[in-house]
């Protein structure tokens, strides 16, 4: 895995998931398509939602969110149903969100705030499933608004074909969709990545927790077919296992990991960890340093606050993230970014301000302080959770028991017939 430019190594795709970007936009404005942008499968005690726009790396735009919450929210409250399997058509699970359509909307508009609010509630609607276990099988690329509706979920599936990374900080944003919980649960690697884009192939991935399971793609038909038989989270976690292939160390080793482990594992300023890499001997240090001075210093800074802050709920987490967002859309960086990587693709971007000295630490905290409170961010809960339970919190374990009792039924059922 090299440690090459994280614009340059993120250019091509993000050109492609944002519907490679023309200046006259006849492709986006075009109303009319031939396929599906989702597809719903029944399949037995699964249903089969499949990402279906391949030749912009599956991108999540607005309508494919709005599409998708509603067959979440349906899903979870139907007893013939144990587990939702989100998959992808093409080379891509989902390469991100449609960052080139906030660009076109303007500075603090009201379809980006609509966006950020769309998605992560999608993403939390995601992470609060109860009775419904969410298998995603990351089969490709899988980088930002991809990681929040897959990591956020109880089951992370990748194979010989995932290539996972979080490179907003290249673009003058920041690592979102619940990076702020499963970024810092992976310590050093984590921060590693918020920083630096470094991707992870489908063992590295598997290896450091992001995902849970690793198996070969040529499995996943196998996989979806015992699913479909799988009536409660046990069996599902059960099949998932079954089909798990452990790695080997060598293809789950990660280059200068304890260079990375030394360097990031506590961060206290940027001039600091400078200092430290450079003084690295091999060279990798500088090339680190080297990297990181090109993408937005707003965001470098931001992003250390954001993980150093260990999120420890996704509620908590996607919160403070749209706090920042909300901020970001106001300032020109992530806009800079956009124009620079993929609308000009001049790779020159020039990010206000230049250095990261020039923004002192209370700037820094002043993009996590609270919104007004018509503002805020405030997930739409389809059911009960933890935070905010009702005044008597339902048993979720014998809710789970009467489920699959009547999932057993209706198997029994078709069996007899």
């Amino acid at each position: 895995v090299s440690t090459q430019s994280t614009g340059a190594m993120f250019a091509s795709l993000w050109r492609r998931s944002s519907f490679a970007f023309k200046k006259k936009n006849y492709a986006r404005t075009c109303t009319t398509t031939t396929e599906p942008e989702v597809l719903v499968t029944k399949n037995g005690f699964s249903r089969i939602i499949t990402l279906n726009r391949p030749k912009s790396l599956n991108s999540l735009n607005l309508s494919m969110i709005k599409q998708l919450k509603p067959l979440y929210k349906e899903f979870e409250t139907d007893l013939k149903i144990s587990n939702i399997i989100l998959k992808s058509n093409g080379r891509a699970f989902c390469a991100g969100g449609d960052v080139v359509a906030i660009y076109e909307s303007g500075k603090d508009s009201d379809f980006a705030k609509e966006f950020f609010h769309e998605e992560y509630t999608l993403d939390h609607l995601i992470g609060s499933l109860k009775l419904t276990s969410h298998v995603a099988i990351m089969n490709g690329i899988t980088m930002g608004g991809g990681a929040g509706i897959s990591i956020n979920g109880r089951y992370r599936v990748a194979t010989e074909n995932t290539l996972f990374a979080m490179p907003e900080t290249s673009i003058g944003f920041i690592p979102d969709v619940g990076a702020s919980v499963f970024l810092s649960r992976i310590g050093a690697i984590g921060m590693y990545m918020a920083l630096t884009g470094f991707r992870l192939n489908g063992p590295q991935t598997y290896a450091v927790g992001i995902a849970t399971h690793y198996t070969r793609s040529e499995f996943i038909p196998e996989i979806e077919r015992h699913l479909a038989n799988a009536t409660y989270d046990g069996e599902v976690k059960q099949v998932l296992d079954n089909f798990n292939v452990m790695p080997s160390v060598k293809e789950m080793s990660i280059p200068h990991s304890n260079h990375i482990n030394y360097y990031f594992k506590r961060i206290l300023d940027l001039d600091t960890l400078y200092f430290r890499l450079k003084q690295e001997r091999t060279g990798w240090g500088r090339n680190i340093v080297e990297q990181l001075r090109k993408v937005c210093p707003t965001s470098l800074l931001v992003t250390i606050s954001q993980l150093k802050k260990n999120q420890v709920s996704l509620d908590g987490a996607l919160r403070s993230e749209y706090r920042v967002v909300t901020r970001f859309m106001k300032e020109d960086n992530f806009f800079e970014g956009v124009r620079a990587v993929l609308v000009d693709k001049d790779k020159n971007p020039k990010w206000t301000p230049e250095h990261h000295n020039e923004i002192t630490p209370q700037q820094v905290e002043d993009y996590f302080d609270f919104l007004p409170k018509d503002q805020e961010h405030i997930p739409e809960y389809h059911g009960w959770n933890e935070m905010f339970p009702p005044p008597v919190p339902p048993p979720i374990n014998m809710k789970r028991v009467a489920a699959a009792e009547k999932r057993l039924e209706i198997l029994q059922a078709q069996q007899d017939d």
